[in-house]
């Protein structure tokens, strides 16, 4: 699991996090490194069968966080799916990656905030 959190933590996570927010690389590596292989290996080979949701279908306000530097859920990934829902806002959070809450955890949290105050239960 090493080598795959190695790879994985760097490229998930911002080059900006990795030189300001050490925490967050390490935070990421060190999750990575604490799964079971054969359970990240069946993981990774379920998300490679999986079938598309209807995002269409989904009738309720919806927030979306993207991080601009995410190779992994890419901002174009995200546009799609806000487009496909009838009710979505997307936040794109500059200078982070894959690991919104990891990367920036107040901006985050306050988006959640945010959209439950305007959208509540």
């Amino acid at each position: 699991m090493a080598s795959i959190a190695d790879a994985v933590a760097s490229a998930s996570v911002a080059q900006a996090s990795r030189a300001e927010a050490l925490v967050a690389s390490a935070f990421a590596r060190e999750s990575l490194l604490r799964q079971d292989p054969e359970g990240y290996a069946a993981h990774c080979e379920a998300l490679s069968e999986a079938v598309p949701a209807d995002h269409a279908a989904i009738d309720c306000p919806c927030l979306l966080v993207a991080g601009e530097a995410d190779s992994v859920a890419p901002v174009a990934m995200a546009r799609q799916l806000q487009a496909a829902i009838a009710d979505a806002r997307l936040e794109i959070i500059p200078d982070i990656a894959h690991w919104h809450m990891v990367e920036s955890p107040e901006r985050v949290a306050r988006l959640v905030v945010e959209h439950l105050a305007l959208n509540p239960l």
